[in-house]
């Protein structure tokens, strides 16, 4: 994506869906996800044209939190089936295990950096959560709640300047946008997405800029978001 259109990349080496990545657009690393028959571990870094074949996560899953670069992800949580509390960080050579979250839980959104990352919302067993957890390098803290119940949605930008958008809410997909400050969510009505959608990819800079793009029901749909003081 240049800001106005998309165009064809290089393929990943393992076919699935629910991975994560953490990045940019010509350093990015792709992990974890499902192929339909198996959760997997695996790990891929792009380097703007092509996806090479990593070093493999510690645990197999899919749809867990996710933060940093190419070289200093983090990935917390996800599914495996069932809801896990594992975290991994990728030390440019290799995952090692991490802090467990607080709460288990999979379809997390996920921003910030690798010591310096948010994981808001996700579905628990059974239902969604309102739950966000910081974490600071060391361990998870839960700090201020999302003000709509969700999992699946799109975020991007940093510990102090998030944004969250879209989602499921247990009952239907959402439009709802809410930013975060470091401490509370603000719910953004009546700014919304146009298009209600779940499990849908996002990323950001900031709360006060990012892009939103596919989801389910199954959308082609790109949205972007900016906001000035």
């Amino acid at each position: 994506y240049n800001g106005s259109g998309w165009s064809t990349g290089g393929d990943l080496n393992v076919a699935r869906y629910a991975c994560r990545a953490s990045g940019t657009q010509g350093a990015s690393r792709s992990y974890m996800g499902y192929t339909g028959t198996a959760y997997q571990a695996v790990s891929e870094t792009y380097d703007g044209s092509t996806w090479a074949t990593g070093p493999s996560m510690i645990t197999a899953r899919q749809s867990g939190s996710y933060a940093g670069t190419s070289t200093a992800s983090l990935a917390a949580g996800g599914g495996n089936p069932g809801t896990i509390t594992n975290s991994e960080e990728y030390n440019g050579s290799a995952w090692v295990e991490g802090p467990d979250l607080n709460t288990a839980r999979t379809n997390i959104g996920g921003s910030g950096t690798q010591t310096a990352a948010l994981a808001a919302g996700g579905e628990i067993d059974p239902g969604y959560s309102l739950v966000t957890e910081e974490y600071n390098g060391t361990s998870w803290t839960n700090t201020g709640s999302l003000n709509v119940i969700k999992g699946g949605q799109g975020q991007g930008g940093t510990l102090t300047s998030t944004l969250a958008f879209g989602g499921y809410t247990g009952t239907a997909p959402t439009t709802a946008t809410e930013s975060y400050d470091g401490s509370t969510w603000t719910n953004l009505s009546p700014v919304v997405l146009a298009t209600a959608r779940n499990s849908l990819g996002g990323t950001g800079a900031s709360s006060s800029s990012a892009v939103a793009f596919g989801g389910d029901p199954q959308k082609a749909d790109t949205e972007e978001f900016n906001r000035s003081a």
